[in-house]
């Protein structure tokens, strides 16, 4: 069987924290082109002529919107600060990457690309 290889645009939303920072390392390992997203982007320590440092806030539309365009797939690796109740109550309703039953914003913001 013949392997495929496909290499992506990736935008990776909460890069510089543990999760974030190997999933960004793995992706680039496979050959993929990665766009870290994050805060704190510049605080990455990593280094690659694929991979594309972006400081945003996932809360503001206007940064998600940016980060979004041109990507082929998006990975949301967010950690949290708030009590985690709140966040298993509310989810991601109250961000720009809300993903509730018929609400496709994220979805919508990746389309506009």
């Amino acid at each position: 069987m013949k392997e495929m290889n496909t290499q992506m645009k990736v935008l990776v939303v909460g890069a510089t924290g543990g999760s974030g920072l190997a999933a960004v390392q793995q992706l680039l390992e496979q050959g993929h082109t990665v766009t870290a997203f994050a805060r704190s982007a510049d605080k990455l320590a990593l280094e690659s002529d694929r991979l594309l440092k972006m400081r945003g806030d996932v809360m503001l539309q206007e940064d998600v919107d940016r980060a979004v365009q041109g990507q082929d797939a998006v990975m949301v690796i967010l950690g949290i600060a708030e009590n985690p109740l709140s966040v298993r109550l509310w989810g991601s309703r109250r961000t720009p990457m809300r993903a509730l039953p018929g609400d496709r914003s994220a979805y919508q913001s990746h389309a506009k690309a």
